[in-house]
């Protein structure tokens, strides 16, 4: 039977490579990272010495997660060398910006037979760690043939999640695939179980925590935001930061900073776009708008006068948190499903989010249990909010340090998963010798 599945499943595979690739092309249009890597896509990678410790981080939520683990590796063992995968070129771009030449970073092949096994003879790794949940079972399938330790790293898996994967046809060839992880580290105990449902045996399952809780902040961060800040002439100035935000959202934040100038007249509004490829639209939305706004890659200054900075470059969404008095987090007031609301809070930030953050369910939970975040329905609540947080920066503050205790309580996954990966390299260390 999971033969038989495999076999279907890689044939459906090789007849959607030419859809995945021509939306890679299409994407190239506006994005020229799109055009980078495809022989990775298909295995063609350099011939590796054998010995990596491979790290696969799919996006930017994965690839942020990651970064503390792989810096206690690198710290943990210097004569290896670390290799990080990703599948999309916004997580392939902040492991760049963030790590550099510590690591080397490629592309994740695509699951089929010949690309998978091609990718791991080439590369040759010790052990493999994927982060949350990239379940591949060609890829998976073949790790596990080769003997390869893998573990699955700060793993979660809805309910929602679950009963797909329990629908899912190949149901089989999943529950195998899930044999090539010696430990499945998970999120919590509802993760856990959800995880023997799928066949992964539970002497193999360790409750670790949200490895994104471990984030670190960079010890010079605050010094660089205030100095910015100073250079701005803006360490008086209201300033809020509407991130991550997606088509629709960017209008509702200038009716907001519309709304607000009679009482706050000398505000800044930082505005993110989640996607580059959005960058030149939502400066267009700000020309129509008559606002007087700066381009972050523009390299021109943010002055007094300026009342919209555009951060139309990638890498710098943590120094512009740190720098905000509030921290509206998009994908939430448009069906997205919300991002990334760890950073504000490691930073100490009174965060604002919309009514779809049900992929931040798990710290949205924690933080609005300690009144540290406030979710807003639409525009005018959130028009309402900021005009009440604004008048008052004493609950703010409150609120920004109440984000932060809550990230401090439930740290601990990062020293778990690096014992989880110290446990397989002495297994692959074993199996060498």
């Amino acid at each position: 039977m999971r033969f038989f599945e495999q076999l279907v499943y890689s044939l459906v595979v090789y007849l959607l490579l030419p859809v995945l690739f021509g939306y890679f092309a299409w994407r190239s249009l506006r994005e020229a990272d799109y055009r980078r890597g495809w022989p990775e896509r298909l295995g063609f990678i350099g011939r590796h010495e054998p010995g990596a410790i491979w790290l696969h981080a799919a996006s930017v939520g994965e690839a942020q997660a990651a970064l503390p683990l792989v810096e206690r590796l690198l710290k943990r063992y210097p004569e290896r060398r670390v290799v990080i995968t990703n599948f999309t070129p916004t997580g392939a771009a902040l492991i760049k910006t963030r790590l550099g030449q510590q690591v080397e970073q490629l592309y994740l092949p695509v699951d089929t037979p010949l690309a998978v096994a091609r990718f791991l003879r080439r590369l040759r790794p010790a052990m493999g760690v994927i982060v949350e949940t990239e379940l591949w079972p060609n890829l998976l399938l073949a790790c596990g043939r080769r003997g390869l330790p893998m573990l699955l790293a700060s793993a979660t898996l809805s309910e929602r999640s679950a009963r797909r994967y329990r629908r899912f046809p190949g149901l089989h060839l999943m529950r195998a695939a899930m044999q090539a992880f010696q430990v499945v580290a998970v999120q919590s105990h509802a993760d856990a179980n959800r995880f023997m449902q799928l066949g992964v045996y539970e002497g193999r399952i360790e409750v670790s925590g949200n490895l994104k809780f471990d984030l670190t902040v960079p010890d010079d961060l605050a010094g660089k935001a205030a100095t910015l800040r100073h250079d701005w002439s803006a360490s008086a100035r209201p300033l809020w930061l509407a991130a991550s935000t997606h088509e629709g959202e960017e209008q509702m934040a200038l009716a907001a900073f519309d709304a607000l100038r009679p009482d706050h007249p000398g505000q800044l509004l930082v505005l993110v776009p989640r996607h580059p490829q959005r960058f030149d639209a939502v400066a267009g939305l700000l020309e129509r708008s008559n606002l007087r706004f700066v381009r972050r890659s523009s390299g021109q200054p943010v002055t007094d006068q300026t009342q919209v900075l555009l951060v139309d470059t990638l890498g710098e969404l943590m120094l512009f948190y740190a720098m905000a008095d509030i921290a509206f987090v998009g994908g939430s007031l448009v069906p997205i499903g919300g991002h990334n609301l760890l950073e504000p809070a490691a930073l100490g930030k009174p965060i604002l989010t919309g009514p779809h953050y049900h992929s931040q369910q798990q710290l949205y939970d924690l933080l609005s249990e300690k009144n540290a975040i406030r979710c807003v329905a639409d525009q005018s609540e959130l028009i309402g909010t900021l005009q009440a947080m604004l008048a008052s920066p004493d609950s703010c503050r409150v609120m920004g340090q109440d984000a932060q205790a809550v990230l401090a309580a439930n740290r601990g996954a990062l020293a778990a998963v690096e014992g989880a990966v110290t446990r397989g390299m002495l297994q692959a260390l074993a199996a060498n010798t």
